[in-house]
């Protein structure tokens, strides 16, 4: 991360912690159908999704979080810019937060319309999907704190196979 740009957002009020988007402008999104959402940036199209699947599917899926009930449904949070998962664009640090201020609005509205138990939030790493993006996942859950839905706490998680190693966050219900 440039240091110049950081220190010209914090200094143009946008950010005041890391995580915190309320000063963020956000871009109008829509529905594209059954539990995806868009909206167009100066970078493309971007597709939120959202992929429900059964706990027990995962052999190699682990929450840090002792209550986390495991037979639960977990859903997957991803976006892709233009079909690509790891943001390649990320020198522009104002757009960034614009386009996580509305992933974390069509969070919000997925979880109004649908209360799942969990979210997966995972940030892909540029050398392709399997593979976790550190800082990424770091923005995430500073993102997710400042903007956890109430009834909602955040965990770590991983996935770990011959084929994926991915560490990141899930947020799931309360009990």
């Amino acid at each position: 991360m440039n240091l110049n740009n950081l220190k010209k957002i914090i200094s143009e009020s946008y950010l005041k912690e890391v995580g915190d988007l309320k000063n963020i402008g956000s871009y109008q999104y829509y529905n594209l159908g059954p539990n995806t959402w868009g909206f167009e940036t100066d970078f493309g199209e971007i597709e939120v999704k959202f992929f429900i699947f059964e706990s027990d599917d995962w052999d190699h899926f682990e929450v840090s979080h002792n209550n986390y009930d495991y037979s639960q449904e977990i859903t997957n949070v991803s976006y892709a810019i233009d079909d690509v998962t790891s943001q390649i664009q990320k020198t522009n640090y104002g757009e960034l937060l614009k386009i996580i201020k509305t992933v974390s609005m069509i969070i919000k509205k997925y979880i109004e319309e649908n209360s799942p138990y969990s979210l997966l939030l995972f940030g892909d790493d540029k050398r392709g999907i399997g593979m976790s993006d550190k800082q990424k996942n770091s923005f995430y859950l500073m993102t997710a704190l400042h903007n956890l839905p109430t009834g909602y706490r955040i965990s770590k998680s991983k996935i770990k196979d011959p084929d994926i190693s991915l560490e990141g966050y899930i947020i799931f219900k309360n009990k």
